[in-house]
């Protein structure tokens, strides 16, 4: 087309699929009623791009997969899998209700210039129940209890 295509509906024929090619960028805008752009989206030769206050990215069968606005960002699986060979990392604290590695790998927590902290107002439990638990300090190694007993039980 030479001039801009408006349509409130467009259709690829029964047996084929509908095809819009160019050799720049194909652009895609959404516009309320008063004919301004809400959404866009722009595929290039180098990248795609999207520009909407909400993103929502859907399975096949309506489950939400990945959930995007101006204030948050939501992994909807169950699973988060992180394959880099450098794994995550993150600016700033992460809150999940459960951290674990693949089986039969490591699970390493590492802060390489500052400190590692880890809260919880009930408690933290750390089990090694097929292992040893170790802990290793250049300089001291403080265990405290500021209101009840410190024990070391070897059963």
């Amino acid at each position: 087309f030479l001039f801009p295509v408006y349509a409130e509906e467009i259709h690829s024929r029964e047996d084929s699929s509908l095809v819009v090619s160019s050799s720049e960028n194909v652009f895609l805008n959404a516009r309320n009623e008063k004919g301004n752009v809400t959404g866009r989206t722009s595929v290039g030769p180098k990248e795609a791009q999207g520009h909407t206050p909400n993103l929502l990215i859907s399975s096949q069968n309506d489950n939400m997969l990945f959930s995007a606005d101006g204030e948050q960002t939501v992994i909807g699986p169950d699973k988060l899998r992180v394959t880099g060979p450098e794994g995550a990392v993150f600016q700033h604290s992460v809150e999940v209700p459960q951290l674990r590695s693949e089986l039969f790998k490591d699970l390493k927590l590492e802060c390489p210039t500052r400190s590692l902290s880890m809260d919880a107002p009930k408690g933290i439990h750390i089990k090694a129940p097929a292992g040893n638990i170790e802990a290793a300090s250049k300089m001291n190694v403080i265990l405290k209890s500021s209101e009840g007993l410190l024990v070391l039980d070897d059963e």
